[in-house]
């Protein structure tokens, strides 16, 4: 290949991708996402995981499950004293929700129920 075809190769690649026509796979949004975020002294990382389905069990107290849209069940254990869960008032079962599970930078997870919008 002469130098000639391989910038006009560039260019298309290029021009395709500033149209967005190379990777229209990438239109959706990701369901995991980690941020990085450096200081003058160190860097900072938290991870968020979202999660949409329906909320199929809820035992106050001490567990919630969630049946996602492949018909799987997450189930989340309420009593546990590594996670912080902030579920809204108007989630009950049987609500089309949206569950949040985020890790903080000083490693405390928090998981938030929000009724789906």
């Amino acid at each position: 290949m002469n130098s000639m075809t391989s910038r006009k190769s560039l260019c298309a690649v290029s021009l395709a991708l500033a149209l967005g026509s190379a990777v229209p796979a990438l239109a959706k949004a990701p369901v995991q996402e980690k941020k990085n975020v450096s200081t003058a002294t160190s860097e900072v990382s938290s991870s968020t995981r979202t999660i949409v389905g329906t909320l199929s069990d809820l035992k106050a107290g001490h567990s919630l499950s969630v049946m996602k849209v492949d018909r799987s069940v997450e189930t989340y254990d309420l009593e546990d004293k590594e996670f912080t869960y902030n579920l809204e008032p108007e989630v009950k079962k049987g609500s089309a929700v949206v569950v949040t599970e985020t890790v903080q930078a000083d490693g405390k997870h928090v998981v938030s129920v929000a009724a789906k919008k």
